[in-house]
This record gives structure tokens, C-alpha cells and sequence, in this order.
């Protein structure tokens, strides 16, 4: 499943916060559910995961974080 990927990219780069802060990406961003995620929202949350990451890491990890996600489409 397209989710499990991308959250597996999620917990390497932010642990235990990642599925809370994956599930948030989502809903709020892509307004959308975990089970509905699509090819076609990958580069939405790539960039999601970008911005917001940075947040929480250093910029340079966040914008290799974002790409991780988007090589998943």
C-alpha cells in the first residue's frame, strides 16, 4: 500500500511522530484519507512533508525527507 511506503520513509526521519504527523499531512493538506492516498497526492505531500518537516529538523533534512517522498510515486 502506497501509505505503508511512505510511512515507513515517515519513521526514519521522525520516529514514533511519524504516523500522527503522516495522518495530519493528509487530512488537513490533501484533504483526504490515509486508505484513499494516490499516485496523484504524492507530489502534494512530498511537499507537505517539506515544509512542515522543517519545523521539527533542519532544513537541508526536511527538503531530503520531501524528496524521499515524492521518489515514491
Amino acid at each position: 500500500m502506497l501509505y505503508d511506503k511512505i510511512l515507513n520513509i515517515t519513521k526514519y526521519y521522525l520516529g514514533p511522530a511519524a504516523e500522527p504527523f503522516l495522518n495530519r499531512q493528509i487530512t488537513r493538506h490533501l484533504k483526504t484519507e490515509a486508505s484513499k492516498l494516490e499516485p496523484q497526492h504524492i507530489s502534494e505531500l512530498a511537499r507537505w512533508c517539506g515544509i512542515s518537516g522543517a519545523l521539527v529538523m533542519d532544513k537541508a533534512k526536511a527538503q531530503e525527507f520531501s524528496q524521499k517522498v515524492r521518489s515514491v510515486a
